[in-house]
């Protein structure tokens, strides 16, 4: 995998110095997970939480509705509830108008959330493929001075 090092100053009471009870032999850079840590984990919960889904399960629950539902519409059983189809596709076609009007109040911000994604995942992209080329950057605002060997 990739590694990088970026040199930020972060609240010392949301990540505390590492209280060491030796004298290091080199010098001591504290440390706190970085950002793209911190969404990298994020990404990683909604992940495992997506994956402990039970789609079978609610695919299984759907389809045993689907057939008692068809179940009840052909019964022919006069001791069944009666089934008032056109007052339930009337109730279904109002509340589908409602989801339609609640959508499309909100479609300016759910378009916008969109290209945001879109442009973050780009600028992701551009700053990773600049670290390939440039890794020093991450600690120096410019590539070093060539050595004088290698000139």
């Amino acid at each position: 995998g990739q590694a990088y090092l970026e040199g930020t100053f972060l609240d010392p009471e949301r990540f505390p110095v590492l209280d060491i009870t030796w004298k290091p032999k080199y010098m001591y850079v504290p440390s706190a997970p970085g950002a793209f840590s911190t969404m990298k984990d994020s990404l990683d919960k909604i992940l495992a939480r997506l994956e402990e889904v039970d789609v079978e399960g609610i695919a299984d629950n759907i389809n045993q509705l689907l057939v008692e539902l068809k179940d009840l519409l052909q019964s022919s059983d006069p001791n069944a509830e009666s089934v008032n189809l056109p007052q339930i596709m009337a109730r279904l076609d109002s509340i589908l108008e409602r989801v339609d009007r609640q959508t499309a109040n909100k479609s300016v911000e759910i378009d916008r959330f969109i290209r945001n994604m879109k442009m973050i995942s780009d600028d992701i992209k551009e700053l990773t493929a600049m670290l390939k080329r440039h890794p020093s950057e991450i600690i120096f605002s410019q590539p070093p001075a060539k050595s004088e060997m290698i000139k």
